[in-house]
């Protein structure tokens, strides 16, 4: 009979043991929490972009902890980085850039991992600013359309330039630099369009215009319109009561081109501060 009831004894004891190890695994344990749903921005991404996690939705904390995330950045398999953003300067067109996102309670372990995957895309060349030379042309200049800043291709691609050329707002079928004085009339507009491109993508087109004049040269203190001898504000309240009055261009027409337009306001903005005019 002893050796029965020590028996028993030892049953429940281990049953007791059982349950407490249940219980510690569930209520009065800690769980790990969930996986957070992820995105990696921008998608499409290409070598100029900055690559920057995006929580959508966030990881849940059975008991309501307080999260960190981890962050793995990887770049054709191998781990490049561990914050919620990846320099651009890290990845090349073609790469295949993973992330993987977990949460930390403090407590466990990190739970199940967030992920997921962009690949690099072509990056356009850039191209940002030409004009046509001369600023001031008559009908007997060439116009010339001059890169004044020189196209480049954040991927290292060889770069070509397409150009074209509008008259009067038409398509002029004209795809050279430059525009030989015989095509031009006067008070005609050309505007030089150049389009970059690497061989795959189009960049963002940079443009010019001009207007064809009779070639009178602008002398700036011609803008001193109240003889101060400065080209101040004062000058141009006179310059915008010629430009809004409707009536024939007077003196305020710096280009001699028969009208007030643009050119004359980019003529007056160039003046203004010169002094000594009188």
């Amino acid at each position: 009979m002893r050796t029965s009831s020590f028996r028993i004894a030892q049953g429940g004891l281990l049953s007791i043991a059982l349950c407490l190890v249940v219980v510690a695994g569930t209520a009065f344990g800690n769980e790990a929490p969930g996986a957070p749903t992820i995105e990696i921005a921008p998608n499409p991404a290409t070598t100029v972009d900055v690559l920057h996690c995006v929580i959508i939705d966030e990881a849940v904390d059975p008991e309501n902890d307080e999260l960190v995330y981890l962050y793995e950045w990887f770049i054709n398999g191998v781990q490049v980085g561990s914050e919620d953003h990846l320099d651009h300067l890290l990845a090349m067109r073609g790469d295949v850039v993973d992330l993987s996102v977990r949460a930390s309670d403090g407590v466990n372990p990190p739970g199940p991992a967030g992920t997921d995957r962009v690949i690099i895309a072509n990056a356009p060349p850039i191209l940002t600013q030409i004009e046509i030379s001369p600023a001031n042309p008559s009908d007997t200049d060439d116009l010339v359309c001059v890169i004044t800043t020189p196209a480049f291709d954040p991927d290292g691609d060889p770069v070509s330039l397409r150009y074209e050329w509008f008259v009067n707002g038409s398509l002029s079928g004209e795809t050279d630099d430059v525009i030989d004085a015989s095509e031009t009339s006067l008070n005609d507009t050309w505007e030089c369009v150049v389009t970059p491109s690497d061989g795959i993508s189009d960049g963002t087109s940079a443009s010019a215009m001009v207007q064809i004049g009779d070639g009178g040269t602008f002398v700036p203190c011609d803008a001193d319109y109240n003889g101060d001898g400065v080209v101040n504000l004062a000058d141009i309240s006179f310059f915008a009561a010629d430009y809004y009055s409707g009536l024939p261009p007077s003196r305020s027409d710096f280009n001699g081109d028969g009208s007030l337009n643009l050119i004359d306001v980019q003529l007056l903005a160039t003046a203004v501060g010169t002094t000594g005019c009188l």
